[in-house]
């Protein structure tokens, strides 16, 4: 967000005259991330939530823990968390921080997810998540990623199973590239539509969780193709044939299961398969639940 106030700024040469406007993009910012988040936890309770679900039983699934200007903070059962950052993202089109004639300035937003075991430690999963925003935002800020010199709309996930005293990026450093040079992370993914025709555009992040889910694949060949992605090339591949000849179109439904990308090769598949366990929200009647709902 300090690229696009920088910008809106730097047409005022009078001190007084920006200190106003400062203040004014100020109460713009608080405006609009209530609108945006007030709407889409609106869309969340009627979309996955039957309509005797009350105000406090909604809070134990989802839950705003701060709420500052543009910075929020979330706790979330995992199923609600990336639909509630995906609505939010795809209406930032409709919210501005600046609107006047001669200039309109839209929203950028970063955001990171942290999925952890509930026993985890609330400092542990923050930091995790904080970590995933800071890595979109570096992402968004790059040169080639912005939008008429703003930066743009990122968002990044990752999974944490134990309390861990590394960052989300040197973990991926150490534990995330196979011995081939492999990135098995293809975060972070753009809201943006100049990125639609990259893998990391995060539609086709979805398309390929829902295609997953559409495979119906047997629980061991997810463990078995995130695992292999390590394996090498050559085990990689023998196992898509011997999964597609039974009759799984892998490549037909996922698409291509690497890419290479600043010369670094990354895995397609592998965050879909993280995700997909994630990503299937459950309808919520009052006091039970009643399976999956449509997305």
């Amino acid at each position: 967000m300090g690229m696009v106030i920088g910008q809106i700024l730097r047409r005022f040469s009078d001190y007084e005259d920006a200190i106003r406007a400062r203040r004014r993009i100020a109460v713009n910012i608080d405006t609009a991330f209530a609108g945006l988040v007030s709407e889409s936890l609106s869309w969340l309770h009627s979309k996955y939530f039957d309509e005797s679900v009350s105000d406090t039983e909604f809070a134990e699934y989802i839950s705003i823990t701060h709420f500052g200007g543009d910075d929020i903070n979330i706790i979330s059962e995992p199923h609600y968390a990336v639909p509630f950052m995906r609505h939010l993202m795809e209406q930032l089109d409709s919210y501005r921080i600046w609107d006047e004639p001669d200039m309109q300035v839209g929203i950028s937003v970063c955001g990171g997810i942290a999925f952890v075991m509930p026993e985890l430690s609330y400092v542990n999963a923050h930091g995790a998540a904080d970590d995933c925003c800071s890595i979109a935002k570096k992402e968004a800020k790059r040169e080639q990623n912005q939008i008429n010199g703003l930066a743009g709309n990122w968002f990044d996930f990752d999974f944490l199973d134990s309390d861990c005293p590394q960052s989300v990026e040197r973990r991926r450093e150490t534990e995330n590239i196979t011995a081939e040079g492999v990135h098995l992370s293809l975060e972070p993914y753009s809201f943006d539509e100049k990125q639609k025709d990259s893998p990391r555009y995060y539609k086709k992040l979805f398309e390929r969780v829902e295609a997953l889910e559409r495979l119906q694949l047997p629980e061991r060949y997810y463990r078995l193709l995130s695992e292999s992605y390590s394996l090498g090339k050559v085990e990689f591949e023998l196992l898509i044939e011997r999964i597609e000849a039974e009759g799984y179109p892998l490549r037909e439904m996922l698409g291509e299961p690497m890419v290479t990308i600043d010369s670094e090769r990354y895995a397609v598949w592998y965050d879909a398969f993280r995700l997909s366990n994630s990503y299937q929200p459950r309808r919520i009647i009052s006091g039970k639940e009643a399976g999956k709902w449509d997305k």
